[in-house]
């Protein structure tokens, strides 16, 4: 077939493969115009946007009480899915202790939106609560804590603004944050630490 150049500055007759390589550039492509549909299973990459809060401040609370959460100033993230198939995988690393004394029980959970993540929570029994992560408790020392993560990939379906939230909760006297019960630096050993949250948005 042979190629005709239109005069509306249109090409025709170039088969696919025609041109040689090296004519169409990096530049020549249009911002966007390559989609992940237009992209081989595997290619390009599922990870989308990585989104982190850091808490470094301390926090405490002496509200306690069985069930009884409370939100973490400081201490979650947001994000926006480009997709309602997407997933979002939380990541958190939290450290603290019981306030009263190193052995009360601490327990802790995310919420999307204000709203408990039904995946993210222990079965529901009879006369328990529900958390993701329960029954902690620090050395038996007031200048020790403890140290856990919570992982969860979750399917929010939305294409909206999602706020992750971390709460926690303790038996008796509240709980603190990135600090111990002391919260002396007169100790031996005494250091400063963070907490933090990771929001990850997963393409299917």
């Amino acid at each position: 077939m042979p190629i005709t150049i239109n005069g509306s500055g249109t090409l025709t007759g170039i088969s696919a493969g025609g041109l040689p390589d090296g004519v169409i550039t990096t530049d020549d492509i249009a911002a966007s115009a390559v989609t992940s549909a237009k992209l081989a299973a595997g290619a390009g990459g599922k990870l989308l946007q990585v989104v982190q809060t850091v808490k470094s401040d301390t926090f405490s609370t002496s509200t306690s009480g069985s069930n009884t959460f409370v939100s973490i100033t400081g201490l979650s993230a947001s994000i926006t899915p480009s997709s309602a198939s997407n997933k979002i995988l939380i990541q958190v690393e939290l450290g603290g202790s019981g306030l009263g004394t190193a052995t009360t029980l601490c327990s802790f959970k995310v919420q999307r939106a204000s709203a408990d993540i039904s995946g993210m929570l222990g079965n529901a029994r009879t006369n328990f609560f529900q958390a993701t992560a329960g029954n902690i408790r620090a050395v038996a020392d007031a200048n020790g804590g403890f140290r856990l993560n919570m992982t969860y990939l979750d399917s929010p379906s939305s294409t909206s603004s999602l706020t992750y939230q971390v709460l926690g909760q303790a038996e008796s006297s509240g709980f603190c944050i990135n600090r111990t019960i002391n919260d002396s630096a007169s100790t031996n050993f005494s250091a400063t630490q963070i907490s933090s949250i990771t929001l990850m948005e997963i393409a299917p």
